[in-house]
């Protein structure tokens, strides 16, 4: 892509935003809410992890993984690997956002609109 096409693409950026609905904004907010309640919920679940704080208008919730509950993985690494493989769950070390102890699990829905 060219530049001036660029600059033109980047130029409507804030023209699109203000002509989006207010309740565009409010519903996908609500959809992330949910999500992210879900998530959090799910993840008290798994022996294995923890949320040591639920999530706070974020897409992501850390959480942390405790690998001695968990047979044939050899550390997080691993895990992250045989997750996203086996399960299409994708985890980040929290080294990736300054914590070594933490791994983030980055969420997102697909909603359904009637």
């Amino acid at each position: 892509m060219d530049s001036a096409k660029l600059e033109a693409r980047v130029a409507a950026i804030p023209r699109i935003l203000n002509d989006m609905k207010e309740v565009f904004f409010t519903r996908t907010l609500s959809i992330l809410k949910n999500t992210s309640d879900i998530c959090f919920r799910k993840i008290q679940e798994i022996p294995c992890l923890t949320c040591p704080e639920k999530p706070q208008g974020a897409m992501a919730i850390m959480v942390k993984l405790n690998v001695s509950l968990l047979k044939d993985i050899s550390d997080n690494i691993d895990f992250y690997f045989k997750l996203a493989k086996e399960e299409s769950v994708i985890l980040l070390p929290g080294l990736t956002v300054g914590l070594k102890k933490l791994d983030s699990c980055n969420f997102c829905c697909r909603p359904i609109f009637s």
